[in-house]
């Protein structure tokens, strides 16, 4: 799965499903099933970074290009402009994918969470990306939560998770996946496993997107008149 910032041209696809359905343009599957059987859109927009005032103009103009999955987090500081954004757009909620996510450092999780769905004006989070699984198990058992994710893990402690008699399967592992960082094994592992992985900056991260576009086999893709045509 990948998302687009408003820093860095994209952040997170999602890859290593299982299943998928559908095509989105260029030939992307437009959504992917998680382990929980919720479909979550292939490509969505992350507001890491913006500026205050910026998330509602991204916003709309994300929904116009057929976005329907927006990853944020209470740290950054904007769901409250990302609520207002979600409540002008006139778009059902059940038609958007809310991602969030939750410092290791806040020891009152419910409470964040909470916040977090004040802020957004929902009742739940499609998805929340943190360590503290147990907690998380209890907001899914109270509705906050539809499904359960981690953010930079390895393989050996997504698998202590896995074995650690867990309700909950994690569904996503957020990754940092792109050309200058691959993370073969990752990926063949998530294949394997079925916790789909979401990668953010598929075009390099911070500081290096145009690096990445600037690689031969990118640059020759991105000129290409197959591209082109899409």
């Amino acid at each position: 799965m990948f998302s687009r910032n408003l820093k860095n041209l994209a952040r997170n696809p999602v890859l290593g499903a299982r299943r998928h359905h559908g095509q989105g343009n260029g030939g992307l599957p437009s959504h992917f099933t998680l382990n929980s059987g919720d479909e979550i859109p292939a490509v969505d927009l992350g507001v890491w970074r913006a500026g205050k005032g910026e998330v509602g103009g991204a916003f709309k103009a994300a929904l116009n290009a057929g976005y329907r999955h927006i990853d944020g987090a209470w740290i950054y500081r904007n769901e409250e402009e990302v609520g207002k954004a979600l409540k002008n757009s006139g778009v059902a909620r059940d038609q958007i994918w809310l991602t969030s996510k939750l410092w290791n450092s806040f020891h009152a999780p419910e409470a964040t969470l909470d916040d977090s769905l004040l802020k957004l004006g929902t009742d739940y989070l499609d998805l929340t990306q943190e360590r503290q699984q147990k907690k998380r198990e209890e907001m899914v058992e109270k509705g906050k939560i539809r499904n359960i994710g981690v953010s930079n893990f390895t393989i050996p402690k997504v698998e202590a998770l896995r074995w650690n008699h867990l309700k909950t399967d994690p569904a996503v592992n957020q990754i940092e996946l792109n050309y200058c960082f691959p993370q073969p094994g990752m990926l063949q592992w998530s294949k394997e496993t079925g916790v789909l992985l979401q990668a953010y900056s598929p075009l390099g991260s911070v500081g290096r997107v145009f690096e990445s576009l600037n690689v031969p086999v990118v640059d020759t893709f991105f000129n290409s008149s197959d591209y082109a045509a899409r």
